[in-house]
């Protein structure tokens, strides 16, 4: 009887280690199948197919981003750092944030790719078709300054202190403007900006700030640069992107976006943004605030020449 329930016993063992080598192979030969399909279809897929806009959906999760053909792209508040990559293989499409990869490696359909999450979750890339022409008409500013020794204020008013550089009335070819002057020693030159309290009700969820310049001759140290800081949910000095100053000795007009400002008068005197100025003195002339609009297509900050 004991050799019996042995056998009996090797057999139901030998069986169950037959049936997990069958499972596992099975699973990892699926796998490798559905690898192949995913490496075939991304295979062919042209680069130039993948930037646009895209709505990213986890679930309830839902929201948009931008990639852009410099295999950089926007987050869905508006935020383009360095680290945030993305690129297609032939294993798949991969988004890369700060500190993790995700990688898509199905296609649903042409411009809808899946990913399997950590989480054992679908989400899904699709992409959007490009703007209608009537919704990229810029919506008007709701606050503005020009800039000289008679300042023109609508809802923004520079409050500028001494130890950050000062600022002090000018002309450029006949153009009213003020110099934004740095301190000895101090890298950057500064114009701090505060909204007007009844222009933050509804509070801000983004802002364009669209700022007039004279892109003046790169100084000895070499060429410099624009950028804006603000009093956001991330920081009280959180930095949009630079524009870099070309030295064209022309009016420049830039473009920049702002993700998810606070605007709670947080910074020197009171400021809620400050324009910096890196390299060569900078011109001002104007400066205008426009609230709550589209997450932009396009790359900001953008520049133009104006007259």
């Amino acid at each position: 009887m004991p050799l019996l329930l042995a056998v009996v016993g090797a057999i139901a063992l030998l069986i169950l280690v037959v049936a997990f080598f069958l499972f596992f192979h099975l699973r990892n030969r699926s796998a490798t199948q559905d690898r192949s399909v995913s490496k075939s279809q991304f295979a062919e897929l042209p680069e130039s197919v993948i930037p646009g806009r895209y709505k990213w959906s986890d679930g309830p999760k839902e929201f948009l981003m931008v990639l852009y053909e410099d295999h950089t792209f926007m987050n869905q508040d508006g935020t383009t750092f360095p680290m945030y990559r993305w690129d297609v293989r032939p294993e798949g499409l991969s988004i890369t944030w700060q500190r993790n990869t995700s990688w898509f490696t199905n296609i649903e359909a042409p411009g809808v790719y899946m990913a399997r999450t950590t989480k054992g979750t679908i989400a899904r890339m699709e992409k959007l078709p490009p703007y209608d022409p009537s919704q990229l008409v810029a919506p008007k500013p709701i606050a503005a300054i020009r800039l000289g020794a008679q300042c023109e204020t609508n809802g923004l008013t520079p409050v500028n202190t001494g130890s950050d550089g000062q600022i002090y009335p000018a002309n450029v070819g006949g153009a009213p403007c003020y110099q934004l002057r740095r301190k000895d020693n101090r890298p950057d030159g500064y114009l701090y900006l505060q909204i007007a309290p009844e222009l933050k009700e509804p509070p801000f969820t983004n802002a364009l700030v669209v700022i007039e310049y004279f892109d003046a001759a790169p100084a000895e140290i070499g060429p410099g640069r624009l950028a804006i800081q603000y009093d956001s949910q991330i920081g009280v000095y959180a930095n949009a992107q630079p524009l870099p100053l070309n030295g064209s000795d022309t009016w420049q007009e830039a473009t920049f976006f702002l993700a998810r400002p606070l605007f709670q008068n947080r910074q020197n005197a009171g400021g809620d943004f400050r324009l910096c100025a890196t390299g060569p003195d900078l011109f001002v002339r104007s400066v205008k605030l426009v609230k709550n609009t589209i997450l932009p297509e396009a790359k900001l900050p953008t520049s133009t020449p104006v007259k």
